[in-house]
């Protein structure tokens, strides 16, 4: 059935979730059939709001996967095999920057097509993967804002500087610090303004939070808050803002810059990247910048890609100019409001969601039924046709007729030769002239591609030649209201001698116009060089698309995205000739002003050298990007394919070289030692496993004194299991089940929680019994089988069943759930045998039965019965592919739940 399952992280509060909810909003704008499918495998809340109006429960042909490439292969292989199997498959991703990872280029290679959230993530993708890459820009959409009053919302009085981002953002990327030392050089001192830095996941990132709090220093009018807020609230914050500050180094989108033009704020950011897709210098404030290499220390961007270095200083005074002139600012608001709704709201967008999608579906995809020689295009099947030529005839294929058939087959064969050799070459030949074809079809697509690019280019210079027009015109309104000012209180003190000089003045006045109009006529000089030059590659185009008719039926979304620059080069012709007629206006009532007074036209003069200054500067920015321009298509005619698939291979050999480092330390790693120094002794400066005493070990010691050399001491122990306490904080009265030293019931006594423990070594349960804690000593299984039936809010047990025989493991399943109460919770701690690490330690320990996968004891939860089961890595990053391959031990988290139980009840960790 013709429409959309729309996939993706849909109740996640993070970047990646709005993706797809502003998604449903051009779906439904356009009014296309589709439905919802959630995937959560993020650490971010899941807690995000959102109506999904006309979404039905159907399985329609196409997926739209709002899934980063990163996690494609995540989805596409695992809870989301069945819904992709068979279908079209788009992927929608976004990225930051103009180099993509190794590990996320296979991606490509799994989905029929790939869809950047703006034409820049598009850019960047493209050149790195397989498949085709269009793209589909997000829509601007507001929720509805919380109607909440500054106070109600703890922010601060007077006028409101904010910026917000996520720390699981990439810090590097999204450089807050830049943010607060932009605001203390443009108000040096306290009091003038308000600073809020709302940040969100930032207990997963501690250092950087610590960093962030020593930068804001002792200024009270800083305010750094971190955690979730409704979105609804996070609107109505940015809605109380007076401006809004963000200096990323690259955006795939740039949505809450959007969000905040929307609400009507000026904005201010980096003059980069994909927010160019709908800020310009007449709608917000664009800050310069240099680009420069990510470097070494910004996961998971590669360190030779490229990204943008705001100029702080120019950032600072762009804010200290919003500050000193807030009706400007409002008024500078009110347009990109304006502008954001007219152009980039989800109507907006649904006439492109339709045409690509038209056209993907007008297109086969390869997952809808297999070629005869494979899927790897014209080249690939005229291989095929090559080595099928080359072997020629097989006259030794099995037969019932056994040697007589080969010896006809071979007879005949002999007949035929003449005749075949014809018709070999006749094959040959047009293997050869489709080769030729091919290559000169790529060769084709790449000069469109490198004309689309020089297109791009001279579009981003006219947009920052219109910035610096804007710029320069709003200082000029500027200077000519103070000058304005100043005449009004001049005339009254020099009425006597305005007679006297008037003719001078005429004289200075026509010498000034003549400049002004001199700099005019240079400017139009320069913009009518772009425009040709702009002119002169629309040529070209023109003639590649008369050669190349059967070729360019393949790039019809790029054909869309070249005239949509277009119109934006028309649209900027126009504003600029609007603003040239307004500024010769503004120029002519000064000019009638200046005739009044000496001095007046002193300052102007100034004033007008200043600008000639500022003139010449332009100038010679533009000859600058002229050099840059030539200099980079210098670099592209000496680049050879062979150069970057070199680079490439040697980066591969050295992440295969890094990889095998780390698995021969994994393979050859030592056991786990409480206190090595009393067993690996120095002799002659080399290490010896030895130990000696001159007293006799202490009699029965046994399996504690065993554990406390190779698991640890109790308050190692006791901290590692903090980390358990947020899942059972609500959950008494729990039982410790093989409670050892008692280090969880320690923590749970401290916590206030009821708990009681069982094990089977009077020694161990000794050494509870010293602690104070309420220990039972006996078979661990035979008390818990003693117990009332749902008389348990949780079982805690750590380290114990790899300890039980396979019987033994699904009679403690069994019976948990029997002594559970509803909605009761099973956590069991074992070694994760996943690990080369953990797996080679796991023998260290002679009583160990066997390894127990993590998939294993889910499978065996499920079958005894557990409604919702998740396997963890405690001290994990929260990726499970990494997790499962670094972390020492697992827990199997099962809750035993009731028809009415939807999931698995969310605890926030700390």
């Amino acid at each position: 059935m013709r429409g959309v399952n729309l996939v993706g992280y849909l109740k996640a509060e993070s970047g990646v979730g709005q993706v797809g909810r502003s998604l449903a909003r051009v779906l439904e704008a356009a009014r296309i059939p589709y439905s919802v499918h959630f995937f959560d495998q993020t650490r971010s809340r899941q807690q995000h709001a959102f109506d999904f109006g006309s979404a039905t429960n159907e399985r329609f042909d196409t997926n739209l996967l709002c899934i980063n490439a990163d996690q494609t292969r995540i989805f596409m292989e695992g809870p989301g095999a069945e819904l992709t199997t068979g279908r079209r498959n788009i992927g929608v991703w976004a990225w930051e920057v103009d180099v993509l990872p190794e590990r996320m280029r296979s991606a490509g290679e799994l989905v029929d097509e790939a869809w950047g959230i703006s034409q820049y993530t598009a850019d960047c993708v493209a050149p790195w993967v397989e498949c085709p890459v269009r793209a589909m820009p997000l829509p601007i959409e507001l929720a509805p804002v919380s109607e909440q009053s500054r106070l109600e919302l703890g922010l601060p009085s007077g006028f409101l500087v904010l910026s917000c981002f996520d720390l699981d953002s990439v810090f590097e990327r999204k450089n807050p610090l830049a943010v607060l030392r932009t605001f203390r050089q443009a108000f040096p001192e306290p009091g003038e303004a308000q600073l809020v830095l709302k940040t969100i996941n930032g207990s997963f990132h501690p250092q950087r939070v610590e960093e962030l709090e020593e930068e804001c220093g002792e200024r009270p009018d800083i305010h750094f808050t971190d955690g979730y807020l409704p979105y609804e609230e996070q609107l109505a914050i940015m809605a109380h803002c007076d401006v809004y500050l963000t200096l990323h180094r690259a955006e795939g989108f740039g949505l809450t810059l959007g969000e905040a033009m929307a609400l009507g704020k000026p904005v201010v950011a980096t003059g980069f990247s994909a927010n160019l897709e709908f800020m310009t210098g007449l709608n917000s404030r664009l800050v310069d910048y240099v680009p420069v290499r990510v470097g070494p220390h910004a996961a998971p961007y590669p360190r030779d890609a490229i990204w943008a270095e705001p100029c702080v200083a120019d950032a600072a005074q762009k804010l200290r100019d919003l500050f000193d002139d807030q009706s400007g600012a409002s008024a500078l608001g009110r347009r990109a409001a304006v502008e954001i709704r007219a152009e980039h709201s989800a109507k907006a967008r649904a006439p492109r969601l339709t045409r690509l999608l038209e056209a993907a579906w007008g297109r086969r995809s390869p997952t809808e039924g297999a070629t005869t020689v494979g899927d790897g295009g014209a080249l690939e099947s005229l291989g095929y046709a090559g080595g099928l030529l080359e072997r020629g005839p097989q006259t030794d294929l099995p037969s019932r007729l056994g040697a007589l058939a080969r010896m006809w087959r071979r007879t005949t064969f002999r007949m035929l030769q003449n005749y075949d050799l014809h018709q070999q070459a006749i094959v040959r030949a047009l293997i050869s002239s489709g080769a030729q074809a091919s290559e000169e079809s790529r060769a084709l697509d790449a000069k469109v591609l490198e004309a689309a690019r020089d297109l791009d280019g001279l579009t981003l210079r006219l947009s920052q030649l219109g910035n610096a027009l804007e710029a320069e015109r709003s200082a000029r309104h500027g200077i000519a209201g103070r000058l304005e000012d100043r005449l009004v209180r001049s005339l009254r003190a020099h009425e006597e001698r305005a007679a006297a000089v008037r003719k001078a003045d005429v004289a200075a006045v026509a010498t000034l116009r003549a400049e002004a109009l001199a700099r005019q006529a240079a400017e139009a000089s320069a913009m009518q060089q772009v425009l040709e030059r702009l002119s002169a590659i629309e040529t070209r185009l023109e003639r590649l698309e008369s050669r190349s008719a059967d070729v360019l039926g393949k790039f019809v979304v790029v054909d869309d995205e070249l005239e949509h620059q277009r119109a934006r080069t028309g649209d900027l012709e126009r504003r600029l000739s609007a603003q040239a007629e307004r500024h010769q206006e503004e120029q002519e009532a000064a000019q009638a002003r200046i005739r009044e007074l000496e001095e007046t036209l002193l300052a102007t003069t100034v004033r007008a050298q200043d600008l000639e200054d500022r003139h010449g500067g332009l100038q010679k920015s533009i000859q600058d990007l002229e050099a840059a321009v030539a200099a980079r298509l210098a670099a592209m005619a000496a680049a050879t394919p062979w150069g970057r698939a070199i680079e490439v291979a040697g980066r591969r050999i050295e992440e295969v070289g890094q990889a095998v480092t780390e698995l021969r330390d994994e393979m050859f790693s030592a056991p786990y030692l409480a206190a090595p120094e009393e067993l690996i002794v120095d002799r002659d400066g080399v290490p010896t496993l030895s130990w000696s005493s001159t007293e006799a070990a202490g009699a029965g010691d046994g399996y504690p004194a065993f554990e406390d050399v190779f698991r640890g001491t109790f308050e190692f122990i006791r901290e590692r299991h903090e980390s358990y306490l947020s899942d059972l904080a609500e959950q008494a009265p729990i039982l410790d089940f093989g409670c050892g030293r008692g280090e969880m019931l320690d923590l749970l006594r401290e916590a206030g929680i009821e708990a009681t423990g069982v094990d089977q070594d009077a020694d161990q349960v000794a050494r509870c019994a010293a602690l104070g804690l309420d220990v039972v000593c006996g078979d661990g299984l035979e008390h818990l089988e003693g117990l009332p039936d749902q008389s348990l809010g949780a079982i805690f047990s750590a380290q114990v069943v790899e300890h039980l025989d396979v019987g033994e493991i699904d009679r403690l399943l069994r019976t948990s759930l029997k002594k559970l109460r509803p909605d009761g919770l099973l956590v069991l701690e074992t070694p994760n045998p996943h690990s080369p690490r953990a797996l080679r330690a796991f023998w260290v320990d002679p009583t160990h039965r066997a390894p127990l996968f993590p998939e294993t004891m889910l499978v065996l939860a499920r079958d005894c019965g557990f409604g919702q089961i998740e396997v963890r890595f405690p001290f994990g990053q929260g990726n499970y592919e990494t997790d499962r391959k670094t972390q020492g031990e697992y827990a199997l988290f099962a809750r035993k739940t009731t028809r009415k139980t939807t999931g698995m009840r969310k605890t926030k960790r700390s």
